[in-house]
């Protein structure tokens, strides 16, 4: 998964890189790899985690500009979280609100967004059609994961459709090859 943070609107002339990052699993194992590069920077500070987190997957990624922290979200309610102050990861499972007096994930998010806010009947998509979609910020601290919504099943395979897509809330930003400076 990649993720920047920006001090300046990312579809400004001049667009200002607070931080970029990498994160993967390392094949085979429990452990998971973040590659750091920080405005200014030269190189890539590397940073492995290899917890009891048995985090298998990322299905969403922030970064918290208050706290300095990437967030990272599995499908089963756990998080992982990397501090850019101290370069020390933090490993948590998510409850219900109200469950504990414990600390709060910074972000509201959702899950099965598509299906509750059913998207495919927005779209006026047919039942054989099969939609995935990428995460996507909606406001500011409110997330939705990527997703995926299966086609009914279908007498016949051929007739089933996979549609992919990218929703970008609350509106599209095209910028010129030409504007860009990096």
């Amino acid at each position: 998964m990649f993720l920047t943070t920006h001090i300046l609107c990312a579809t400004r002339e001049i667009c200002l890189l607070q931080y970029a990052f990498l994160c993967s699993k390392v094949c085979n194992n429990d452990e998971w790899e973040l590659n750091l590069l920080r405005r200014g920077a030269n190189e890539w500070t590397k940073r492995n985690y290899s917890g009891y987190s048995k985090l298998k997957t990322i299905k969403g990624a922030a970064y918290h500009k208050e706290d300095e922290e990437f967030n990272f979200f599995d499908p089963d309610d756990k998080s992982l979280t990397f501090s850019t102050k101290n370069l020390r990861w933090r490993y948590f499972n998510i409850i219900s609100p109200g469950t504990a007096d414990i600390e709060e994930v910074p972000f509201k998010y959702f899950i099965n967004y598509s299906q509750r806010e059913k998207l495919k009947d927005k779209l006026e998509l047919v039942e054989n059609v099969s939609l995935s979609t990428c995460g996507t910020q909606m406001t500011v601290g409110t997330l939705v994961f990527s997703e995926s919504i299966t086609a009914d099943a279908a007498d016949d395979q051929s007739k089933r459709h996979q549609l992919k897509g990218v929703w970008i809330h609350p509106r599209f930003y095209q910028v010129s090859s030409n504007d860009q400076s990096w």
